[in-house]
């Protein structure tokens, strides 16, 4: 028995639902896994032709009760960080369902044809200097409660510039006229009023470019990545790419770099609220430019 597919929760609802139609037409798949179990992971599990559909979901009132056949509910897994809690869901799923067992091989690997590597690599080294160190500085993030804020960015890039000529590449991608994306434009707008120097793949690369660019940053002189609490982070360090991780409103314990990297955290009486709409986004005030450069010194000054 092989497993077909495994959704995550990564795409606004109107892709979800333009995806789900696709998937309906397509031929049936052995085993779906919803590792999510809200409702756009749901919505998309409905829409597969599935012998098996597996959900997972922190409590009844979730929407993967309604579109999974066999839900395992990880509420006693909550506060634990979703690696582990996924490969724990997995292994509950396969014991009590499947009848078979579980082997759990956390690798983290992405496979790139030769092809591409080659294509992947003249693309970006014509963009880069060979002469220049970099990183990967990433704005973006979903909820604004999550967004530590172009201007900490910029004066961060500025230190990092002066104290050890580093040069940052730009990374994310949001719709056109989002919060997320005049982020983005104001940091650029400001970085060329200070003469900050800077490479931009904002919206350049495709999600398959830009693992490629975290596995083999090395290639171009990438020294690190720093970023909010998002899919790109996590992609980051998944990769085994150093990775900064500047976090508000989400816990450390369920979202820090698994393998490589360090996070930045205030633990106030108020976290981790998880609360997208917070107003006074204490925990990502209190976060301060010196405290991540320091950091950043410390990791440059062991390397």
């Amino acid at each position: 028995m092989s497993t077909s597919a495994l959704i995550a929760q990564s795409m606004s609802l109107f892709t979800i639902l333009a995806r789900a139609q696709i998937f309906a037409f397509k031929p049936k798949f052995d085993i779906v896994f919803d590792m999510q179990g809200y409702l756009k992971s749901s919505l998309l599990t409905l829409a597969f032709k599935a012998k098996y559909k597996f959900g997972t979901s922190p409590s009844p009132k979730e929407p993967a009760y309604l579109f999974s056949k066999f839900v395992y509910s990880y509420k006693e897994l909550e506060n634990v960080h979703r690696v582990d809690r996924h490969i724990k869901s997995l292994e509950k799923i396969f014991k009590k369902y499947l009848k078979i067992p579980f082997y759990k091989d956390i690798k983290f690997l992405y496979s790139f044809k030769e092809n591409e590597k080659k294509e992947l690599l003249k693309k970006i080294k014509n963009y880069l200097s060979s002469k220049k160190n970099y990183y990967l500085l990433f704005l973006g993030g979903g909820w604004k409660s999550r967004r530590w804020g172009y201007q900490n960015y910029l004066n961060l890039a500025l230190k990092l510039k002066q104290n050890f000529n580093l040069t940052p590449i730009v990374v994310g991608g949001a719709a056109s006229g989002s919060p997320e994306d005049e982020e983005y434009e104001l940091f650029f707008q400001e970085a060329k009023k200070v003469n900050l120097e800077y490479k931009s793949f904002y919206k350049k690369l495709s999600l398959k470019e830009f693992v490629y660019l975290c596995k083999y940053a090395k290639k171009f002189n990438i020294k690190f990545f720093i970023g909010n609490d998002a899919g790109a982070t996590h992609i980051s360090w998944s990769s085994s790419l150093y990775t900064f991780e500047i976090l508000g409103p989400t816990s450390p314990n369920v979202v820090r770099p698994y393998i490589s990297g360090e996070y930045i955290y205030k633990n106030l009486p108020c976290s981790p609220c998880r609360n997208r709409d917070c107003q006074s986004l204490e925990c990502m005030k209190k976060i301060k430019v010196e405290e991540v450069f320091d950091k950043i010194s410390s990791f440059l000054a062991s390397k």
